[in-house]
């Protein structure tokens, strides 16, 4: 009975118009995701190669080890090739850093700073395509789920064959949840074997490890939204007020609830910003600086100490001699 159910949802979701938009949908975004990841990896491999190779020129060129501390080196960081997948803050935080006498190091150059539009849309990844798209389509999949049925008179249809309601709900729910999970595994098998065709990306077995453990996540955020959408489906009598609540509630996960956590969390502990972290190691420096250079002028003044005492003690000493050379001998 159950499988029966399971079979009956999955294949109503298959013919459905929505189905075949959401599947090509996804398929575009996620290869074109791919695709766009190897570009920006092999771009970024090449300008990293070349960074190293005009730094180890530097190096060769400073004439000693002085001249390297003032003028100082940089430091380039390589390119994550699981940013092909997923870019994360990778793109936020720089990727040169100078090493001197003088400063701190610290990460400059990020890539929102050539391309700042990057910074105001993001980059087109995996995760925005689940976090956005495939959240959405998973309130589209389940916001009629049941009580559509039931406007339609579907539902009692279903449950005068004595289906218990709660395998009912359950078979709804894995043959909706297995419809759903089709627009995402397999675009995302098909990029994975595109990943493979390039021989420049290597992948650790770490990073495949990581790469399967970010995918039951992605199993798990979207599990969430679609129970989520059976739950308002079953509360509601109408399928434009299951629609509305759920819109709601997605706006309110998505995009408020992220950004009132990160204010909500400054005001419970507040956190310096980077100008006053700056004007600290500054006030710090200058302390140190300051400190440093009393202990200089006090290892001056005490050597000038020493050397008039030493000099005084010469001279007490040779004009002792002289007058012991001067005076005649007692006999």
């Amino acid at each position: 009975m159950l499988s029966d159910i399971i079979r009956k949802e999955i294949l109503d979701t298959i013919k459905s118009p929505k189905f075949v938009f959401s599947f090509l949908l996804c398929t575009v975004l996620i290869l074109l995701s791919v695709y766009t990841g190897i570009t920006n990896y092999r771009a970024e491999l090449r300008e990293y190669n070349a960074a190293v190779a005009l730094n180890r020129k530097n190096l060769e060129s400073q004439p000693s080890y002085g001249a390297l501390a003032g003028l100082g080196t940089k430091i380039t960081k390589p390119p994550q090739v699981m940013s092909t997948v997923i870019s994360g803050i990778q793109q936020a935080v720089g990727r040169q850093a100078t090493v001197n006498i003088a400063y701190d190091p610290s990460l400059v150059d990020s890539k929102y700073d050539s391309n700042p539009v990057l910074a105001i849309f993001g980059e087109l990844d995996l995760t925005l395509i689940v976090r956005i798209v495939l959240s959405l389509l998973a309130i589209l999949f389940t916001y009629d789920a049941i009580v559509g049925e039931r406007e339609r008179g579907t539902l009692k249809l279903s449950l005068s064959n004595r289906v218990p309601r709660d395998r009912l709900i359950l078979g709804k729910t894995i043959g909706g949840f297995i419809s759903l999970m089709v627009p995402l595994v397999i675009p995302f098998v098909i990029g994975l074997i595109m990943l493979l065709l390039f021989p420049d990306l290597s992948f650790t077995t770490g990073d495949w490890i990581r790469m399967g453990f970010i995918f039951l996540l992605f199993i798990l955020y979207l599990s969430v939204f679609f129970t989520l959408g059976l739950l308002v489906s079953a509360a509601t009598g109408r399928s434009s007020s299951s629609l509305f609540i759920l819109l709601f509630a997605w706006v309110t996960f998505i995009f408020v609830i992220p950004k009132v956590a990160v204010i909500v969390a400054g005001l419970i502990n507040p956190i310096p910003s980077v100008h006053e972290v700056t004007a600290q190691k500054d006030a710090f420096l200058q302390e140190i600086q300051g400190s440093s250079q009393k202990e200089i002028m006090e290892w001056i003044r005490t050597r000038e100490v020493k050397a008039r005492m030493l000099l005084r003690g010469r001279k007490s000493s040779e004009s002792t001699s002289r007058i012991t050379s001067r005076t005649p001998p007692r006999r």
